[in-house]
């Protein structure tokens, strides 16, 4: 049994992740977490690489938090799910699962409960979990004395005398229904003006925690934002300010597209931007793809770039779009593409060529693209 672990886990508690991964550190483990691995050079799909670190294990941490709300129930992120079903199967599997959670009926799996605000509550049966795998391998005689994140507990930021914590989904969700549901459209005007004058504050948690209520504030009722205030928060120097920014494009790209800047997107898209930022942006793009004839074109040019990485990148994500719907383009635009330096631009180029000219994919209506 070697002492790689691999987490599933929510992007958006991610502090929360990487504290349990320190505590797997403390006992002598290797979390491997995807979005904090390097890369080593190569380029890969999400899946291509999640396949890989998996590949590395034989054991595995899943962290299910209450990140979307599904029928009244607060209920992980459908990453996870699918994972808790996918490794039951293949490999050893701790599940810590937050008290507010729901998982499938079909799932049923043993878990170890914690809250959110006292993570640290369940560190003893977690560490009882990692001798019966792994035995005298851990070692569990030094307390583990790193402070849990803070999910309310220890205040940054107030509005309308509420303390929140911008990796706390469910405070945020909470507020902003709080905030609106009750409220005439000039009030709500007013409280999202000031939320937006709060992108100018120094702090940058206070920053963040203004780009989250942001994010929810779309989802509510995307005609309070202004797409100005989407553009300061995407020249951000902090990477979470700018990840909020592509998540409310990506947003806006499936309720408003013709709202949506595009120039902005494919800036936000670049590999050359954290992950937690390109990857929102692109599936942003993707989605405009579908709707605007500017955007896949914009698309077609990333993937016949010259830079052979950048050319991979948006191939795949082109190949994506052609498969969800290969009326969408015409062979003759790939022309590029089949001709590309690139073995693997190439090969996508065959395989979207056969998708347009089959043309037996089933198209929805409404193509979603994962932003994390």
């Amino acid at each position: 049994m070697n002492l790689n672990m691999f987490i599933a886990h929510s992007n958006k508690f991610m502090m929360l992740t990487k504290w349990f991964s320190e505590f797997l550190k403390s006992r002598g483990l290797n979390p491997i977490v995807m979005e904090l691995t390097p890369n080593a050079g190569r380029v890969w799909s999400v899946a291509e690489k999640e396949n890989h670190l998996l590949s590395l294990c034989e054991t595995a941490l899943v962290i299910a938090t209450p990140d979307e709300r599904q029928d009244n129930s607060w209920v992980p992120r459908l990453d996870v799910s699918f994972e808790i079903g996918r490794l039951k199967e293949t490999k050893k599997a701790i599940i810590l699962k937050e008290l507010t959670v729901k998982l499938p009926r079909s799932l049923e799996p043993v878990f170890i409960p914690f809250i959110l605000r006292e993570p640290n509550r369940c560190l003893k049966d977690l560490d009882e979990e990692l001798v019966s795998i792994f035995g005298d391998k851990v070692s569990t005689k030094t307390p583990f004395k790193k402070r849990s994140p803070r999910f309310g507990r220890n205040p940054t930021f107030s509005l309308e005398g509420k303390n929140l914590s911008p990796e706390n989904s469910v405070e945020i969700e909470q507020e902003i229904e709080r905030l609106f549901m009750s409220k005439p459209k000039t009030e709500q005007i007013s409280i999202v003006k000031n939320i937006v004058e709060s992108l100018n504050e120094k702090d940058e948690e206070k920053r963040w925690i203004a780009a989250r209520l942001i994010e929810e504030i779309v989802d509510y009722d995307s005609r309070l934002v202004p797409m100005d205030a989407i553009i300061r928060m995407s020249q951000d120097h902090s990477f979470s300010v700018r990840s909020s920014a592509a998540v409310c494009l990506y947003k806006f790209s499936n309720v408003s597209p013709g709202t949506v800047p595009l120039d902005l997107v494919v800036k936000l898209a670049s590999p050359r931007e954290d992950w937690y930022v390109f990857n929102p942006a692109r599936a942003a793009l993707k989605t405009l793809a579908h709707r605007n004839f500017s955007a896949l074109r914009v698309l077609i040019k990333l993937a016949s770039s010259k830079k052979t990485e950048i050319a991979e990148d948006y191939a795949r994500d082109l190949l994506e779009v052609i498969k969800n719907d290969p009326e969408v383009v015409q062979v003759d635009s790939l022309k590029k593409l089949a001709t590309h330096e690139s073995k693997r631009v190439r090969e996508y180029s065959k395989e979207m060529t056969r998708l347009i000219k089959d043309q037996s994919t089933v198209v929805s209506n409404l193509i979603r693209y994962s932003p994390f």
